[in-house]
């Protein structure tokens, strides 16, 4: 938990320039699904990747939003189904999905979900790994690319998107 306040802290105030470079899709894709594959595997989840777009990020920044958000995809999907991670051209941004079929998250809760230590479900405060930072880590690192993170959820399915502007 000390970890993860010291790096919001740190994105927070950063001083340090991004070290934006333009990432291949499918080799990020291809990383992050190798990195989750047992956890899917275990789950019965398949990982289903889409698109070829570079994305212009800083590698490290966008392997730990990504990993935050397919961890939680993992963590509410339903079993036997599919995690769809997916790039595509959105305007001025190169926007990367991430969606999971479960349990929707209430649209009371939607505009909360990025706020730092909130919950959706309180019975999981006591849950040492879901301290209610990891969205807010992913707005974090979203805002120092300038961009933004979405969520929509609805109907069994849940997206989060992050839009990484293009440099021009």
């Amino acid at each position: 938990m000390i970890e993860t306040m010291l790096f919001i802290a740190r994105a927070d105030h950063a001083k340090e320039p991004l070290k934006i470079g333009v990432l291949d899709c499918q080799g990020e894709f291809s990383r992050l699904a190798s990195y989750f594959d047992a956890v899917a595997e275990d789950k019965r989840v398949r990982l289903v990747m889409d698109g070829t777009l570079p994305i212009p990020a800083d590698p490290t920044m966008f392997r730990r939003a990504m990993s935050n958000l397919l961890s939680n995809a993992l963590d509410h999907a339903d079993a036997e189904s599919e995690i769809a991670i997916r790039a595509y051209r959105a305007n001025a941004y190169v926007a990367v999905e991430v969606t999971n079929h479960g349990a929707t998250i209430p649209p009371g809760h939607l505009d909360k979900v990025f706020d730092r230590f909130y919950r959706v479900n309180p019975a999981r405060e006591q849950s040492a790994k879901n301290m209610g930072l990891g969205l807010a880590i992913v707005k974090s690192i979203m805002e120092s690319h300038r961009g933004r993170v979405d969520v929509m959820s609805a109907a069994g399915r849940t997206t989060f998107t992050l839009y990484f502007p293009v440099v021009v």
